[in-house]
């Protein structure tokens, strides 16, 4: 699940030209430390998925040739102001939050991604 989630967003980075355009990108994984998120049926937290994704994320974007950012690298928690104060302290052109959100339903599948451009505010 957690690769299709990965090639969305590089689908989404490479699709979209306001969005890959970016320069600087800022990879927050959601969750960290004490907050766990989601909790799968067999234990898995949603903070490691959302940090081994943000990884490899990270990784692609550099070979690709953008300068990757990434909020924690670690499982550590960031309140949310300090993954904001990051990113605006980096110079982020693109922020981007990874998170693999669940749902109590079987049937209910899909990918969400969340990001905050700068340059397109109000997008």
């Amino acid at each position: 699940m957690w690769k299709t989630l990965l090639a969305a967003i590089a689908a989404a980075l490479l699709l979209f030209p306001a969005v890959g355009s970016a320069a600087k990108i800022v990879i927050d994984p959601g969750h960290g430390g004490g907050d766990p998120g989601a909790i799968g049926v067999n234990g898995l937290y949603e903070k490691h998925v959302n940090l081994d994704i943000a990884l490899c994320l990270r990784e692609l974007l550099i070979r690709s040739g953008y300068e990757a950012v990434m909020t924690r690298t670690e499982d550590i928690f960031l309140p949310l102001q300090a993954r904001v104060s990051a990113a605006r302290g980096a110079g982020a052109d693109l922020f981007v939050s990874i998170h693999a959100n669940s749902h109590r339903s079987r049937s209910v599948r899909g990918t969400m991604v969340l990001y905050y451009d700068a340059a397109r505010p109000n997008r």
